[in-house]
């Protein structure tokens, strides 16, 4: 039995939750991004870097977006060896218009689309 404790306003109170198949449910397949492609903006370093890492391990070709090409090719290489995805290194500062759209057409020439855009820079 399962249950769930939580305070009135000036009592205990216990619920007894429903039992439920795990192994019925379709998890974490739930959220497979297979075939999708991603553009992770300040993807090189810290959160950006783990959210395309977390996209990577999802199934999805992660764009990483960075100012710093350097730091990109190294994290999209990480990526591509540890996930064995086509991970994809664009220089983009998201402050000017023209760098946004000339990653915009680097992507869709290298992947032909585009599905998620996280922006994390």
């Amino acid at each position: 039995m399962v249950t769930a404790a939580r305070y009135g306003r000036s009592q205990f109170v216990t619920t007894v939750l429903p039992q439920v198949d795990l192994k019925a449910l379709p998890g974490i397949q739930q959220f497979r991004m297979d075939q999708q492609v991603a553009i992770v903006t300040g993807g090189s370093k810290g959160l950006g870097a783990a959210i395309a890492a977390g996209l990577a391990s999802a199934g999805a070709t992660p764009v990483i977006a960075s100012r710093g090409i350097a730091e990109a090719e190294q994290i999209a290489d990480e990526l591509r060896q540890g996930f064995k995805c086509a991970a994809v290194a664009v220089a983009c500062d998201v402050t000017c218009p023209d760098s946004v759209a000339s990653m915009v057409d680097v992507v869709m020439t290298k992947l032909g689309r585009i599905d998620v855009l996280v922006n994390s820079a």
